[in-house]
């Protein structure tokens, strides 16, 4: 059974809330001042937080449904991250050159020499170009972002552009309300991104 809901809160909603990149780094203080670093997570997380009161009343009723229909932190939703949705000529990683293999697609962040990847799921739109700039044909899951290719890899980088959701879920079991006055209740929500599966 899969443990998403197939289903983006609205733009009213997502709009309104902070998002927040998390990570997580081992840092051990050695002897001689300097640090040993390592990264305890392959991939970031987004975060997304909003105070309750701060939301529009419409706004509140679909986070609040959203939370009972969603059993507060069992189910994935959809969310749209309005300041990180589209991708852009992405690399492709993972085709086997001669094989038809699906891929996990992902977005490639680079900075100078260095980049990473994070996994891209609740695919929106996918176009998949060969090293030649040439339409490769495929399908791709819009719930778990992977493509198929109809036909198999060949040499060269293969690149993807498009648009995703995130899938997000309650960062908490407790919905814990406070009514300031008949039409005002306040609270802290926090969605956190996770990776969805399928059946």
């Amino acid at each position: 059974m899969s443990n998403y809901i197939d289903h983006r809160i609205s733009t009213r909603v997502s709009t309104e809330f902070r998002r927040v990149v998390t990570g997580r780094t081992e840092i051990v203080q050695m002897a001689n001042g300097r640090e040993r670093r390592n990264a305890a997570w392959a991939f970031k997380k987004m975060q997304f937080s909003a105070s309750f009161a701060m939301l529009t009343p419409e706004s509140q009723e679909e986070v609040m449904s959203a939370f009972y229909a969603a059993n507060a932190q069992l189910l994935l939703f959809r969310f749209r991250d309005h300041g990180d949705y589209r991708v852009t000529n992405s690399p492709i990683v993972g085709g086997i050159v001669g094989q038809s293999n699906a891929v996990q697609l992902t977005k490639r962040y680079s900075f100078g020499p260095a980049f990473a990847d994070r996994i891209v799921q609740a695919v929106n739109k996918c176009t998949v170009k060969t090293p030649g700039g040439a339409t490769f044909a495929g399908t791709f899951s819009q719930q778990l972002g992977t493509f198929d290719p109809s036909s198999n890899w060949e040499a060269g980088t293969y690149t993807w552009s498009g648009t995703f959701d995130c899938w997000v879920r309650f960062n908490s079991d407790e919905f814990d309300v406070t009514m300031q006055t008949l039409d005002i209740a306040t609270t802290d929500v926090s969605l956190i991104e996770q990776v969805a599966y399928g059946s």
